[in-house]
């Protein structure tokens, strides 16, 4: 289960779950389990790792006494990256019995990289072709 920590220095664990993945799906329209749509979507709005985060999270924050805003202001550049990376193995972690669509969410933070220098006509090509086995 991986963990990260905020800009307060408390960790956080991050650990998708069958349940917080319908959460996910119910509260934020992100269908964690269709890895390609999913990807093209956190490419489109970069802050959406935040709100999965707090999802995964707010069970704790709250036990904490801690609310979404507070959760969210000590969620800086290098938090939040600490948070992606987390969330990312977290992900990958979900899909131990699929190995293609481990190498999809291991290749994300790379497509979305290389996503900033293109257009998403060239994206949306890109993504389902590196969810092609040997790619």
């Amino acid at each position: 289960m991986p963990d990260w920590s905020d800009a307060a220095g408390r960790e956080w664990p991050c650990t998708l779950t069958v349940q917080s993945m319908r959460k996910i799906k119910e509260s934020l329209k992100i269908d964690l389990l269709n890895s390609v749509t999913s990807i093209q979507k956190l490419v489109d709005e970069p802050l959406l790792v935040a709100d999965i985060v707090w999802k995964l999270a707010e069970h704790e924050a709250r036990k904490l006494g801690i609310n979404q805003e507070q959760f969210f202001e000590a969620l800086d550049g290098p938090a939040l990256d600490r948070a992606r990376a987390a969330f990312y193995e977290a992900w990958e972690d979900f899909f131990q019995k699929s190995p293609s669509q481990q190498e999809l969410i291991r290749r994300a933070p790379m497509l979305m990289e290389e996503a900033a220098g293109m257009g998403l006509q060239e994206l949306a090509r890109t993504i389902p072709a590196a969810a092609q086995p040997g790619n």
